[in-house]
């Protein structure tokens, strides 16, 4: 037993914190949209200054934007990192189909709309960006800025892997 006491112990060291910033604390929030329940790091939501949204990479979550989220709120931005579908037990869909760009575009957008943000800056990282690149692709009205981190564009991130491929099938021949 005590073993298992220092274990959980050791384990709680090492799990992430949220940092807390004076004045911009971040604080974790459950959400429900498109019947799915997201759980989404926020700060600064009574700033003066538009929206941002922060999409994370895989296999990471929202967490990765702790030390990014003060700075911004810092900055008077309203702040939103939200864990994407399939990152919370409340956003499991099982169909493969409800992992499409689109409805993960879709969810963004309504997250958006539930922060009351018409518009806002749009950053995504690793899968995130592909995210991001499709929501900029398809709802461009939306965005005031978009940035994408370690992921180039769609139409250009296939290339390398079909140059690949193709080159594996001649050493084939």
């Amino acid at each position: 037993m005590k073993l298992l006491i220092f274990f959980t112990f050791l384990v709680s060291l090492t799990m992430p914190k949220d940092r807390i910033e004076e004045g911009n604390p971040i604080t974790l929030q459950r959400i429900e949209v498109n019947d799915l329940v997201f759980n989404c790091r926020t700060s600064g939501l009574n700033n003066t200054r538009e929206g941002v949204i922060l999409l994370h990479g895989f296999p990471e979550t929202s967490h990765m934007w702790n030390e990014l989220i003060p700075i911004l709120a810092k900055k008077e931005y309203k702040v939103v990192a939200p864990n994407q579908r399939g990152y919370n037990p409340g956003s499991l869909p099982r169909e493969v189909s409800e992992y499409e760009l689109k409805k993960l575009c879709e969810d963004i957008l309504a997250i958006g709309d539930y922060y009351g943000f018409e518009q806002f800056h749009l950053v995504g990282h690793d899968w995130g960006s592909s995210v991001g690149w499709a929501l900029a692709g398809l709802n461009p009205d939306r965005l005031l800025s978009w940035s994408a981190l370690s992921v180039p564009h769609l139409k250009h991130s296939g290339k390398p892997i079909k140059q690949i491929r193709s080159k594996k099938r001649r050493a084939d021949i």
